[in-house]
């Protein structure tokens, strides 16, 4: 969302995590993907052998991470080995609120690389007895990802990991979603809702991410990501936007990209251009194939796939860009049009990937220039309560695909609207949930399944987005 900079309680995590990383530092695609799987297949084994892995918003970042090295010995910061692993144990389970993971089994001096989600297991490849985890030792979960043994159960279990948020077959949104009514309140469990003493009073158009939703004693009620419970009656519930952009599958000369989508609520088509009867409509934000460009008098056409014309007033098209300088040779990027509120993913110079987004509604509230994503979360929460203008007063759980570029502001779902085209947001870059997710697994750093939160490394920096 990009609240304003004076009224960010959200925020003061994401601003103290992870420097921004430098555009100018190369960034190894894919260095961590590399380094999973080289301990898959030696983990398949010892498995085999013995056959007898809401996100909490994450206080834990602070300034003094530093980056991870890949590869490098394992810096105990004073521990020492801790010893066989228990024959039984298989897997490391984590708790509802996910794990803290560092490069290193130490807290002196080792990278916060990220959080592993809720309820899920990870592979126990290792442990190690280091500072910082006194009470229980810590174990290796991944390449150079080492969690406390305080924070996690030892498991008989497989193994087993999904992506986080996990998303239903056919599904657009991680959640299902609603806005709460004024005073509504919430409960610790099922059955003292209504009843109990609350947990919270929440104001009036909160939006809620909802995991469950239930019967207890003849009333209907709903498992929020903040673990607690509400009467569903005055809820009122949201449809995320279907909305998506398009790939782009071939290879894209001149100065535009052979594809648009229709502004505002339609268009006339023509047989041919200037003609004064039309062919047909095209109804608003529907994507076409545009081919090129017709002067007619003092008017200008587009020549569609289908071989009819559009006015091209009538037409948002994309923008081909060259790489801005920081931006290396074959790099990742993505390009945010302020202007013409669209966003376009390339690989190098080549285009793969462009959609429609929602920026700042009130000008410089999406800043401008060149940044490098500095955090991924799979879901979080956006809140600027207490604003002066009501406008700028929010509360939204749940906010799936996060990624943090510059300060609070992130490239991010937004299940609150259906707007993609049009200025909205508080300075985020609004994307339709199903284009958040595509981009969520496009840029870097790698997500590895399982994790809910992850922090660029040296050797895996964040994707640039440059933003004009």
């Amino acid at each position: 969302m990009g609240p304003r900079r004076a009224r960010k309680p959200w925020v003061s995590w994401v601003a103290a995590a992870v420097a921004v990383a430098s555009v100018a530092s190369p960034p190894a695609l894919d260095a961590v993907a590399v380094a999973e799987a080289e301990v898959a297949q030696p983990l398949r084994r010892q498995i085999a052998a013995r056959s007898r892995p809401a996100v909490a918003r994450s206080p834990w970042l602070d300034s003094g991470a530093d980056q991870e090295q890949l590869g490098e010995p394992i810096d105990s910061g004073g521990g020492e080995a801790g010893g066989e692993l228990p024959w039984w144990a298989r897997s490391v389970e984590t708790p509802h609120d996910g794990a803290a993971v560092r490069s290193h089994p130490n807290t002196r001096g080792s990278a916060r690389r990220g959080r592993l989600g809720p309820d899920m297991r990870f592979p126990l490849l290792d442990r190690w007895h280091g500072p910082g985890c006194s009470r229980g030792p810590w174990y290796r979960v991944g390449a150079a990802a080492w969690v406390c043994g305080l924070d996690v159960a030892l498991s008989r279990e497989a193994p087993a990991v999904a992506p986080y948020p996990a998303l239903e077959r056919d599904a657009i949104a991680p959640f299902a979603y609603a806005y709460s009514g004024g005073g509504m309140r919430t409960y610790a469990r099922p059955s003292g809702v209504g009843v109990e003493q609350p947990v919270e009073m929440l104001g009036a158009g909160w939006g809620l991410a909802i995991l469950q939703r239930d019967s207890w004693r003849g009333r209907q009620v709903a498992r929020t990501t903040r673990g607690t419970w509400i009467a569903t009656r005055g809820l009122r519930w949201v449809s995320p936007s279907p909305f998506a952009g398009a790939h782009i599958a071939r290879l894209v000369t001149g100065a535009t990209l052979p594809i648009g989508w229709v502004r505002g609520r339609g268009a006339r088509t023509y047989a041919e251009p200037g003609d004064r009867r039309h062919a047909g409509l095209l109804r608003g934000r529907a994507m076409v194939d545009a081919l090129d460009d017709v002067q007619h008098r003092s008017r200008t056409f587009t020549r569609l796939a289908d071989g009819r014309f559009v006015e091209s007033r009538d037409l948002v098209r994309p923008v081909l860009l060259a790489p801005p300088d920081g931006v290396l040779p074959g790099e990742r990027w993505v390009h945010v049009d302020l202007a013409r509120q669209t966003l376009v993913a390339y690989e190098g110079e080549q285009p793969v990937f462009a959609t429609l987004v929602s920026t700042g509604r009130r000008p410089g509230s999406t800043p401008r220039g060149l940044y490098r994503i500095r955090i991924k979360l799979g879901q979080d929460t956006m809140a600027n309560l207490g604003a002066e203008d009501p406008e700028d007063s929010y509360s939204l759980d749940g906010v799936p695909w996060v990624q943090y570029f510059t300060g609070g502001i992130a490239l991010h779902g937004a299940y609150w609207h259906d707007r993609f085209g049009s200025v909205k947001s508080h300075g985020c870059v609004n994307l339709a949930p199903r284009d958040a997710r595509w981009l969520y697994a496009f840029t870097r750093p790698h997500v590895p399944d399982g994790w809910a939160v992850v922090l660029p490394t040296e050797r895996d920096r964040g994707t640039p987005v440059y933003v004009h």
